[in-house]
Parts: C-alpha cells; sequence; structure tokens
C-alpha cells in the first residue's frame, strides 16, 4: 500500500534519458513486474502477511523486487536519472529494513496491511493508481516537451492527494486510525527529499494552476479523477514502467 506511491517520485525525472541496450527490454518487462509486486495493493501473487512469521517471505520477496528495480537503474538509466532512483532506492532500502528487521516496525506493517487482505474494498485506491498511470501516458502523447516536467509533477501531487483520501475512507473502518498518517510518515521517509531535488518549485497542487496552461491542466485533473471517464485507457500496469515510457517518447522527440 505505501509502495504504490512511493514509486511515483520518479515520474517528475522527465529531461531524463534511457540508455538504448536490448537487454534493456527485457529488463523493462520485470520491471513492470517487480513494481506490481511493490505495491501490494493489485497484486495476486504475493500475500499479504498475516503474523510476524509469514512476515519473512514477504520481506525477502520485497528485497528482490527492490533489487530488480536497483539493477534496472544500473543497466538502463544515464547519470541523472541513476542519482534520482538512487536516493529513492536508498530510503525505500532503509524503509524496508524497518519494516522487516524491528519488531515494532513489523507489528506496525502488520496492523495497517490489515486492510490490504481485504481485496474486494480496495477498488478505490487502485483506481487512483489508474488514474494517475493514465496521467504519465496521456503526458506522454499529449504534452509538449517543455510541459512535461510541471506536468508530471502536477500528476504526482493529484495521485498523492487520491491516495491520502481513499486509504482513509477504505482503511479507517478496517484498521482504524493512524493508517492514513502511517502511510504519509513513510512517505516522508522515502520520497520527499527526492520529489522536492526534482519537482522544485512545483511542490503542490495548487501551484499547477500558476505554472501549466489550463488546457492542460484541466484535461491533467479530469483525468486524475477518472481516466476512463475521460477517455484514456489505461496500458501500464506499474506507474513504474509508464514512467520509463514516458522517457523512452522524450528520447526519441516524440513527446
Amino acid at each position: 500500500m505505501v509502495n504504490v506511491i512511493s514509486f511515483v517520485v520518479i515520474l517528475s525525472t522527465v529531461y531524463l534519458t534511457v540508455i538504448a541496450d536490448p537487454d534493456c527490454s527485457k529488463a523493462e518487462e520485470a520491471l513492470d513486474n517487480c513494481g506490481l509486486h511493490l505495491d501490494l495493493i493489485d497484486d495476486q501473487d504475493i500475500p499479504i502477511p498475516n503474523n510476524d512469521e509469514e512476515m519473512k517471505d514477504h520481506c525477502s520477496k520485497m528485497f528482490t523486487n527492490l533489487d530488480c528495480i536497483r539493477d534496472f537503474n544500473k543497466k538502463c538509466l544515464k547519470p541523472f536519472p541513476k542519482t534520482l532512483f538512487g536516493m529513492f532506492g536508498h530510503d525505500l532500502r532503509k524503509e524496508l529494513k524497518h519494516r522487516c528487521d524491528k519488531p515494532e516496525g513489523r507489528a506496525e506493517f502488520l496492523k495497517h496491511a490489515e486492510c490490504l487482505r481485504h481485496k474486494e474494498k480496495l477498488g478505490p485506491i487502485v483506481q487512483c493508481k489508474n488514474n494517475f498511470i493514465g496521467q504519465l501516458e496521456w503526458i506522454t502523447s499529449s504534452v509538449k516537451k517543455e510541459d512535461e516536467t510541471v506536468a508530471a509533477c502536477c500528476a504526482f501531487h493529484q495521485a498523492h492527494d487520491c491516495f491520502a483520501t481513499k486509504i482513509e475512507e477504505v482503511c479507517h473502518p478496517i484498521t482504524g486510525s493512524g493508517t492514513k498518517e502511517y502511510i504519509d510518515q513513510v512517505l516522508e521517509s522515502t520520497v520527499t527529499e527526492a520529489i522536492d531535488y526534482a519537482c522544485g518549485k512545483y511542490k503542490t497542487l495548487d501551484h499547477c494552476h500558476e505554472f501549466l496552461d489550463k488546457s492542460i491542466w484541466d484535461k491533467l485533473f479530469e483525468i486524475g479523477k477518472d481516466a476512463t471517464a475521460a477517455g484514456v485507457n489505461v496500458h501500464h500496469r506499474s506507474s513504474i514502467t509508464a514512467v520509463v515510457d514516458l522517457l523512452n517518447q522524450f528520447d526519441n522527440g516524440q513527446s
């Protein structure tokens, strides 16, 4: 639940280029699975742990999928995105170590992850993710190069607000108070540094009205509310590969 938001940090790296390497196409396919596994909410392959013993398997799989992302970073990204990914990966590893190695971290995660076992209730949270992916795909196909940075940062801020609202609505009846705050704390420890570094002055959703053309913002906001209703068919499963696709398009001069 917490990692799906963490991955959106890389949306801001719109000046990056993906190295043209045949192996990176295969690595990107693997990346889609790794991102899906790490976000937890929309993954049918990795069960949510029920107790401290099951946390061992959960943590092993989380670190394996984090290593997958680090491998893609090393093989397929140029220096600037590599720096940003490295910053994010380092902070996420610290968060996973707290979740997995500290008794209080395991207990806290198990308490709030109880919400994730109710898959039939997670639709609104999954929709936040899909709307965000829809925004990235629309930016890839429809936004001019000079507007991509602010558009991507605005998409992140809207997605963040969506997740916070829907997690509170869905999880509060199941896990009680504190789940939204727990996720915000995790975000603070994993993505704030990278977002501040990449998005600069585009720090809140309100700034989007100031720095983004109204026609772009109106459509972007519409997609962020409901991608399907806005006429966007989402193709990616993971936000991280939607970002990679955006960067590939940018590198080819097509965005």
